[in-house]
């Protein structure tokens, strides 16, 4: 007899409510959506402009837009090894760390991982959910037996992912899940969802009870409230589904079960991995709290008295910028200010009209406005050489020395960042020992050259991995700095011209190889000209150096050169002539 899901689809809904309550007091949804406005160039929302102008000058966003791409300046690759492995088990190590370069291409992580990055900053909290794809056709058979399935991934808000202990960040440890359930709520297009229930033979009747729901008050930011209008097409309509995963201590795996409100689409069922498949990262924590804090969310009132305050000064240049004029209207029947235009007075012209000088700013209103914008920047760790001003320094060294110490505001967040990556390598070591279990042609890129080569992982099946995250060094002004370095050991003559061509940045000259070997082809004939030269007498080769000369004086012939010392002259006259 088929199980009733009845009590479960309540109970996936009731912890779902309690998710919802539980954001709602920390004010999570508020907080998102006003940062979303402010980071988006919408900061006048919700603010009485009282009939001021309404510019901006979004320093949240420029702020932001610099600690994310200097997170994501570092070139970061996934390492794995094995602790006392047999050489066919190394071996096999090496392909899969090749592997998951083309893994980490094919999933897009270097967008995806700026995208958390921007979420942290603006909502707090940046996430991943990986799951594995059944229907994927590798197009590759095993004896009798088709090869089916891939890793794939989506990123998740944080308004979306609901813990069961919402005052521990940890989702798992390095081998074992932490939290007793996680739920994760996605908004579907209701046909799709009917396909996936229909492939999970989900009854007719039940598939019918799937319709679309109006729940998008709780999705991240204001377009996310704004779906499309089907005209009553239900199957085009979207509604809420709800993962539930769990630790099954039986099996020792996290089992799952996807419903809607009323229809369980998919069936408990065991996924096969040791680990939740979600990866997330706080961008600063809070102390016994689940979800972090964003940067955004402390620096809005700064950024509201910034746009106010030059709302002021531009109403104040508008008034008092130009002079008003004063005339005698017994005398001036129609003042005019075009120019050319005669103007008619009736009587004497003196004192007929004039100017009357308008007031002005102080100057301590324009100071004070930029002292707010800069302390603002200081306060979130970003100097104007950071964010791209060379004006303090042209030299590369003192730029990468200034963003260097920038970028220690950066450290403790870029930290949590490769802790995070890390966390992503462990959920895929989990899918490769549980999913990959049949030998499978795999493709990555060694010294330059396309490879397509078998992954076995049944040969690692009883080996004890560990995962390291290796950060390549990489700036925005190493090429400036390589050419700083280079031009001044040409300068110094402790490098060749061709050794220095050879050491340009790419794409810095054109044609730089054709360039090299005419050099190459230049120092050859000059070397065969040399060589057809007559040989030079050995005196002639090699004169000694003047330091040597002297050396070899007696103390009365040092004495006397010190007297007179244009008798050097003699004696280096005397060495030329082979005396």
């Amino acid at each position: 007899m088929a199980k009733n899901y009845m009590n479960e689809i309540q109970e996936d809904f009731q912890l779902y409510t309690e998710g919802l309550d539980y954001k709602t007091r920390i004010d999570l949804f508020t907080e998102v959506d006003r940062n979303n406005r402010f980071y988006s160039d919408r900061q006048w929302d919700g603010v009485k402009s009282f009939g001021l102008p309404t510019p901006q000058f979004n320093i949240i966003k420029r702020v932001g837009n610099y600690k994310i791409s200097s997170m994501m300046a570092n070139s970061i690759k996934i390492l794995y090894s094995i602790e006392r492995g047999t050489p066919e088990q190394q071996a096999e190590v090496e392909k899969l760390n090749k592997y998951t370069e083309t893994l980490w291409e094919k999933l897009k992580m270097e967008a995806s991982c700026e995208n958390v990055l921007k979420d942290g900053f603006i909502q707090g909290d940046g996430g991943t959910y990986h799951y594995w794809d059944e229907l994927y056709d590798t197009k590759e058979k095993y004896g009798e037996e088709t090869i089916k399935g891939n890793i794939c991934k989506e990123e998740i808000d944080n308004v979306c992912i609901f813990p069961s202990d919402c005052n521990n960040p940890i989702i798992n440890t390095a081998d074992r899940p932490i939290q007793p359930y996680m739920l994760i709520v996605f908004r579907r297009v209701v046909k799709s969802i009917k396909e996936e229930a229909k492939g999970n033979k989900v009854p007719e009747h039940e598939i019918n009870m799937i319709a679309p729901d109006e729940e998008t008050y709780y999705t991240a930011g204001d377009r996310g409230k704004v779906e499309l209008d089907e005209n009553n097409r239900d199957d085009m309509g979207k509604a809420n589904v709800i993962l539930k995963m769990w630790p099954n201590p039986k099996t020792g795996t996290i089992w799952a079960r996807k419903s809607t409100k009323h229809v369980v689409i998919k069936k408990d069922w065991d996924t096969g991995l040791k680990l939740y498949p979600i990866a997330m990262m706080n961008w600063e924590p809070v102390k016994n709290s689940f979800h972090g804090m964003s940067e955004v969310t402390a620096m809005i009132p700064n950024q509201i008295y910034i746009n106010k305050s030059a709302a002021m000064i531009m109403l104040a240049t508008m008034y008092v910028s130009y002079p008003k004029l004063l005339y005698d209207k017994t005398r001036i029947a129609q003042p005019s200010n075009q120019i050319g235009v005669a103007i008619g007075v009736n009587g004497e012209t003196s004192g007929a009209a004039q100017y009357l000088n308008p007031g002005q700013i102080s100057n301590d209103v324009y100071k004070w406005f930029e002292m707010v914008i800069q302390y603002t920047k200081d306060m979130m760790g970003a100097n104007e050489t950071a964010l791209g001003d060379t004006s303090v320094t042209k030299t590369a060294s003192g730029i990468i020395a200034l963003q260097e110490a920038a970028a220690v505001p950066l450290e403790s967040i870029q930290r949590r960042f490769y802790q995070y990556v890390e966390d992503i390598a462990l959920i895929w070591m989990d899918f490769f020992t549980s999913k990959y279990n049949l030998p499978r042609t795999i493709t990555y890129m060694d010294k330059g050259q396309e490879v397509n080569d078998q992954l076995d992982m049944s040969i690692l099946k009883d080996a004890k991995f560990n995962v390291k995250v290796d950060v390549g060094p990489s700036s925005r002004w190493s090429e400036a700095a390589s050419m700083e370095t280079l031009d001044n050991l040409l300068d110094k003559q402790l490098i060749s011209d061709i050794e220095y061509f050879e050491r340009l940045p790419d794409g810095f000259i054109k044609d730089k190889q054709g360039l090299i070997d005419s050099r190459k082809a230049m120092q050859e004939q000059e070397a065969q000209a040399a060589a057809q030269q007559p040989e030079q007498p050995a005196a002639q080769q090699q004169m000694p150096s003047m330091d040597e000369i002297l050396a070899e004086m007696s103390p009365e012939e040092l004495a006397a050169i010190e007297a007179d010392p244009t008798l050097i002259n003699e004696f280096m006259g005397g060495m030329e002539n082979g005396s």
